[in-house]
């Protein structure tokens, strides 16, 4: 019989682990530190670009590390007002492009524009996730209408984000390397804080800094995924090979890794025996329960297991809710009875609905889901899991964490080994 008790200390050890684990990719310290040392010596001005959920910590990092005689201004993209000393601030939209991300985009070419660039600059791009629909630049012919409903197609999918952003730059003339051709003659420098799991930090946010790879992936998901017939031709007619995109000097300051380390550093400190599940987990939400029915061997006393990763969820129902939020729902008939908590989170402290981190569930989760009348597979196949689990009242509500490293995947628990 699972003890309430037992569940409430593995809850709030938990939540422990994933603060300790965000703030080991606090974006501006990971800045600072992967600029400790990066000769500017040789630029005689430098400019800066910052776009994503992190682009107001990630200024803040730059603008510690930047000499003051020589920076000339920054562009910071962000999904709310923020005060960006020494720059400017413009409003994107995310996770759907709207109005504000076309203007967003022309304001960085303008910013560009404008600081009649030469060979003797430097301009530093620093990215993070979100920046994909952030910004929204169309190719010829394809509107910001289209690249609207793209998304919106793209987000019900169940793809990865990595196949996503292959058809979000291919219909982009800012991303896929585009922000590095407008930086053109200067030298370009990315920083890039990794939320992609696929392939690391060549697509985060559709690579504005990084040479694209090519367009035939995303001609076959248009293909694939996209509806009506009408819209796939539409679109295909528009697209065009990359213009030669210079390659640019991008460094990786963090990613999804450094997150679920430090949560598995502080869990072993008090105790807890730790079993790294993945630091690059995906696929369908549902189905990476397998992975977290309990340890892996025989443990006697607490355990958890971690991962860091994206999963995916393919919308099939009318409902609300997240990739995190689905995960932690199918988890309730996995560790039913069991002295054990699991919750999923994202790093970014927004799992696509505003203000919800992500959810948590724990062994008595499935006899109270019971209790309140709620049907738990009906909930699941319609993809309404914030509705259950908001009567449940076990999400995670977060105004934000200003980084974003994918998402924090924790299952924690106690465990006897058999006499």
């Amino acid at each position: 019989m699972t003890r309430p008790e037992t569940c409430k200390s593995l809850l709030s050890d938990s939540l422990k682990a994933a603060v300790a684990g965000i703030r080991a990719v606090q974006a501006k310290k990971l800045v600072v530190d992967s600029l400790q040392g990066y000769d500017f010596g040789s630029a005689d001005r430098i400019f800066g670009v910052c776009v994503g959920k992190a682009a107001a910590a990630m200024h803040a990092g730059l603008m510690a590390r930047v000499p003051p005689e020589k920076w000339r201004g920054g562009i910071v993209v962000t999904l709310q007002p923020t005060e960006v000393p020494g720059a400017q601030n413009i409003i994107g939209s995310h996770p759907i492009p709207t109005e504000k991300s076309r203007l967003a985009a022309a304001a960085v070419f303008q910013f560009i524009r404008a600081a009649q660039l030469t060979r003797a600059d430097l301009v530093v791009v620093c990215v993070s996730g979100g920046t994909s629909a952030m910004l929204a630049a169309p190719i010829a012919g394809v509107t910001l209408a289209d690249v609207a409903e793209v998304n919106r197609q793209l987000l019900r999918s169940g793809l990865d984000v990595t196949e996503m952003n292959s058809v979000r730059q291919a219909l982009s003339s800012i991303h896929g390397g585009g922000l590095a051709r407008a930086c053109l003659p200067a030298h370009c420098l990315g920083l890039i804080l990794c939320d992609d799991v696929q392939v690391g930090a060549p697509m985060v946010g559709s690579g504005p800094t990084f040479v694209p790879g090519p367009i035939e992936k995303a001609e076959a998901i248009i293909r694939t995924h996209l509806s009506p017939p009408e819209f796939q031709d539409h679109l295909l007619q528009c697209l065009h090979p990359f213009p030669p995109t210079p390659e640019a000097s991008n460094i990786t300051v963090g990613g999804p890794a450094d997150a679920v380390r430090a949560a598995a550093a502080w869990a072993e400190q008090r105790g807890y025996r730790p079993f790294l599940v993945s630091d690059a987990l995906q696929g369908e939400a549902a189905e990476m329960v397998k992975y977290f029915s309990g340890p892996p061997e025989p443990v006697d006393g607490r355990y958890c297991l971690l991962a860091a990763g994206e999963v995916t969820v393919t919308v099939r129902g009318p409902g609300a809710g997240g990739r995190c939020q689905e995960f932690a729902w199918a988890m309730a008939p996995e560790i039913a009875g069991q002295p054990a908590v699991f919750l999923a989170l994202g790093t970014d402290g927004c799992d696509h609905l505003p203000g919800i981190a992500g959810a948590w569930v724990d062994g008595g989760t499935l006899e109270k889901i019971k209790a309140q009348g709620l049907d738990w597979r009906s909930i699941l196949d319609s993809n309404d899991t914030y509705s259950g689990l908001s009567r449940l009242n076990q999400l995670l509500h977060s105004k934000g964490t200003g980084t974003n490293v994918c998402d924090l995947y924790l299952l924690f628990g106690t465990a006897r080994k058999s006499r």
